[in-house]
């Protein structure tokens, strides 16, 4: 859902993650509370046990998933516990690596005519990307696009 846009959150370029701790990480900065907020998800800062994956186990399952040099900049790694969420894999309590990106382009132009054809020009808009990956199993959950805020 494109609810909501962050540009700036502390990012590396991309390809150069910083790395973190093995069971916790920066701080979830406040306005990505926000930004997730208006998507319905609500996230508190947690740490895992020794037995959790770590924040590179982390970044290698997204690296799995999506190609790292595609994006702006490089995902950051936050651990967090779900407090609250729309999302079917996310329920609340679960614990996950949230990765997020800014800046990624997202084509909202809508559905092609029937024969391929493109009803418009795309309409280009930037939003913030979180992919959740599974603190014990390092499994891909889900990854959430938020946009622009509406007006």
């Amino acid at each position: 859902m494109l609810v909501g846009v962050l540009s700036a959150c502390g990012t590396a370029p991309s390809g150069e993650a910083s790395p973190k701790p093995s069971s916790s990480s920066a701080a979830v900065p406040a306005d990505l509370l926000t930004v997730l907020a208006r998507d319905g998800l609500v996230v508190k800062e947690t740490s895992f046990d020794e037995a959790s994956t770590d924040a590179n186990a982390a970044l290698e399952a997204f690296a799995r998933v999506y190609d790292p040099k595609q994006f702006p900049t490089a995902p950051q790694p936050f651990a967090v516990e779900v407090s609250k969420s729309d999302e079917s894999r996310l329920p609340p309590g679960t614990t996950a690596w949230m990765l997020h990106i800014g800046d990624v382009e997202q084509d909202i132009t809508g559905p092609a005519l029937p024969g391929g054809e493109r009803r418009s020009e795309p309409r280009i808009i930037e939003t913030d990307m979180f992919t959740f990956i599974d603190s014990k199993t390092g499994d891909h959950l889900v990854t959430v696009y938020i946009g622009p805020e509406k007006n």
